[in-house]
């Protein structure tokens, strides 16, 4: 899914190429390492992190492993300047509906390649205050089934 959301996605949209959003890969909140290593380099960021915990579930006589993608969308301003944050989270908000109107949009498509985006209801955050590095922004999630096979093959046992 990194490929996607970074060259579909962010490498697409103007307000990521214009506003030089580096894409970073993350594996938590706790631990954004790119987007850490890159503040000196950067001014804002759209991360994704798809190393959470899923699950595999039935439905319809099928199994899927269901994963959650965390994507962060930061951005520094002056933390002295509140109107500078403002504009910075009404940037980060605006990017976060744009991601979301791609993602209806290629549903379909990715379905065709056996990826089933669940974009009936996706959960954001923003983050308060002031967070690392002077950054602010929210993050969401996009819940992401996939079939699997599981299937018993005697081969595969002793």
């Amino acid at each position: 899914m990194h490929a996607y959301f970074e060259k579909q996605i962010r490498d697409k949209m103007k307000l990521t190429v214009q506003g030089d959003y580096a894409y970073s890969r993350v594996s938590s909140m706790q631990h954004l390492e790119e987007v850490i290593d890159n503040f000196r380099y950067k001014k804002a960021f759209f991360a994704v992190d798809d190393t959470e915990d899923g699950f595999t579930f039935r439905a319809g006589g099928a199994f899927f492993d269901r994963k959650t993608i965390v994507i962060y969308i930061l951005k520094q301003y002056d933390r002295t300047d509140m109107a500078k944050q403002n504009v910075a989270l009404a940037e980060c908000r605006a990017i976060y509906k744009n991601v979301l109107k791609k993602l209806i949009l290629d549903k379909s498509r990715l379905e065709n390649e056996m990826v089933y985006l669940i974009t009936d209801r996706i959960a954001y955050n923003e983050i308060p205050g002031v967070f690392a590095n002077n950054c602010t922004g929210l993050f969401f999630t996009i819940p992401v089934n996939i079939p699997t096979d599981l299937s018993y093959k005697a081969e595969e046992w002793l």
